[in-house]
């Protein structure tokens, strides 16, 4: 969002933000692996359009009452062994980051505890460039 803000002052930028039904489909389409033990909240697309470029997210958010610990080992063994996974202690939060690329785009796992519940984010992101125009001849 911040970088939509930053390229409004140089001219070119739209974003678009559409809650959805958090149905199975909409689920596959994101292609990552749902915890057994958690249940759906929301999930929603953000498109934005920057100087060209397109940028097309969709997420989705589960919570589930099992401890941060056990859901980061099942994302552990169940995402690629390339993930990078950074964790991030902010006082009383924990929260653990999952990101890689795949055919389907840049993913993200994101895990954190809060009070009792651990939310997940599920994310996908796809970018599109706009092609070079050919060269005149």
């Amino acid at each position: 969002m911040l970088a939509c803000i930053g390229a409004a002052a140089l001219g070119g930028c739209s974003m678009d933000v559409h809650t959805l039904k958090p149905t199975p489909s909409v689920m596959h389409e994101i292609g990552l692996p749902l915890y057994p033990h958690s249940t759906t909240r929301y999930a929603m697309r953000v498109s934005q359009g920057i100087q060209g470029h397109h940028i097309d997210s969709l997420i989705a958010t589960l919570e589930t009452r099992d401890d941060l610990d056990t859901v980061d080992r099942f994302y552990q063994k169940h995402l690629p062994n390339y993930a990078q996974r950074v964790a991030i202690p902010l006082g009383p939060v924990r929260t653990i980051q999952y990101t890689f690329y795949s055919a389907l785009g840049q993913e993200q796992v994101q895990l954190q505890h809060i009070q009792a519940v651990t939310v997940i984010r599920l994310q996908l992101l796809r970018l599109t460039s706009p092609s070079p125009s050919p060269a005149a001849s």
